[in-house]
């Protein structure tokens, strides 16, 4: 697994997932056609990906509860990254396909995600990530 630390790695289920929402969304007029473009070359990259059983604890998947912190403010942000059907920011439930989300999923506690949001370019630390059984 040490070779794979700081590549994305990916649930089979949320890759698969992932792929459809991006067909299907393309033509859609609501959707941050940025933002999709940015996460379709992420999966593009050639992520690794695993099955439920293989997937390291520490990683971001869909209903992930993450806790991150802002590099540049120290301020820290617990979130839990959902569908977009689900997602309320409210509730801290951000949809996989909000520039948080796609920043975040298939990375691993510790790491650093460097992300374009809408604020401008951002860099996150990955603090906690808690998994459901």
């Amino acid at each position: 697994m040490q070779k794979i630390k700081n590549k994305l790695i990916l649930l089979n289920e949320d890759y698969n997932m992932l792929k459809a929402y991006i067909k299907s969304m393309v033509s859609a007029k609501f959707i941050d056609k940025n933002n999709l473009v940015q996460l379709e070359k992420e999966l593009l990259k050639g992520p690794v990906l695993v099955d439920k059983k293989d997937f390291p604890e520490d990683g971001v998947c869909v209903n992930s509860e993450v806790t991150v912190q802002d590099q540049s403010t120290g301020r820290k942000l617990q979130l839990k990254l959902v569908l977009p059907a689900q997602a309320n920011l409210g509730l801290g439930r951000i949809s996989v396909f909000a520039p948080m989300g796609t920043a975040l999923i298939g990375y691993r506690k510790g790491q650093l995600v460097k992300w374009q949001m809408p604020g401008g370019r951002k860099e996150f630390l990955i603090v906690d990530v808690l998994n459901a059984s």
